[in-house]
């Protein structure tokens, strides 16, 4: 019997639930938790965890967020592209033939098939200034002088490149920081032309000019000058007409052999024009500017 109980026979004492192997495991309340939808469920129920460690909706959530804003980033990227493009091509691409539309201070010109060259530094050393042809042939020739430096008294003279007298203009008054009138003398051909230059202290000196064509109408030209330097544009009106963009005045950089350019070029004040301008008005009104500005400053 002893040996039957050693080997088959349970001791009914003895308690197997306090053995390890029989012990029952004590559970753990798990509190429901929400999810971004509103439901409640455990955490293994509604929130599986990826790779990443973040829950599988989550993940999804933050890389759909990620996706969107990548793609507005992308499109907006597109955009500043497109604009910066679309800027640089209206600035390269050449200019369509422009046409002669009469309207208040407009841009639209015939073209300036007219071009005239001077040296920008100013040389009375052998005599009149040269108003060269793009190619360096003589065009016309500028001459200026004073009787009376102190009270403006001065005489402009400009020839042909026959050398022969095509205008002349008288001043009273030819002196700096006030206005001053140029007038034709009534001689023979004349056509009573005029300039007049009115400073108006800081602000950009104002020039206009007149004459009575052969024809008899009376032509208006102004020189709208640049406020940093003698450059600008040249517009001419006739009564019951408005302005038209006819003329411009730039200070350039030239290698034309003749200009004897050096290292860095040649300094040079150049006229463009339209055929139909007045050319000796134009070619005096660039020779006038160089002179007042090398004399006066700007």
């Amino acid at each position: 019997m002893a040996r039957g109980n050693a080997r088959g026979i349970r001791n009914p004492r003895k308690n197997h639930a306090d053995t390890p192997k029989f012990r029952k495991k004590k559970t753990i309340p798990v509190r429901p938790v929400r999810n971004l939808r509103g439901q409640t469920g455990t955490p293994g129920h509604l929130f599986k965890l990826t790779s990443s460690g973040l829950p599988e909706k989550h993940q999804r959530f933050y890389l759909s967020h990620l996706h969107q804003t990548s793609s507005m980033k992308l499109s907006s990227l597109s955009v500043a592209i497109g604009l910066v493009v679309g800027i640089f091509a209206s600035q390269t691409s050449p200019n369509s033939v422009s046409k002669l539309v009469r309207r208040g201070k407009s841009e639209d010109h015939a073209p300036f098939t007219n071009t005239y060259i001077m040296n920008d530094k100013l040389d009375y050393s052998q005599g009149a200034l040269r108003i060269n042809y793009p190619n360096g042939a003589l065009a016309f020739l500028f001459d200026k002088s004073f009787k009376d430096v102190r009270r403006g008294i001065s005489t402009t003279v400009v020839k042909d490149s026959s050398f022969q007298p095509v205008l002349y203009l008288n001043s009273q008054d030819d002196t700096c920081f006030s206005k001053s009138h140029y007038v034709e003398p009534p001689v023979s051909g004349s056509h009573n032309r005029v300039f007049s230059i009115d400073p108006r202290g800081l602000r950009r000196d104002s020039w206009v000019f007149r004459f009575i064509a052969v024809w008899g109408e009376e032509i208006t030209y102004r020189y709208d000058r640049n406020y940093w330097n003698k450059g600008g544009k040249i517009y001419e009106s006739r009564k019951g007409a408005d302005e038209v963009y006819v003329g411009l005045l730039e200070n350039q950089t030239l290698w034309e052999y003749w200009l004897n350019p050096g290292k860095k070029g040649a300094a040079a004040f150049t006229l463009s024009c339209t055929a139909n301008a007045a050319q000796v008005e134009m070619v005096t009104l660039m020779a006038m500017v160089l002179a007042r500005a090398d004399t006066c400053g700007l």
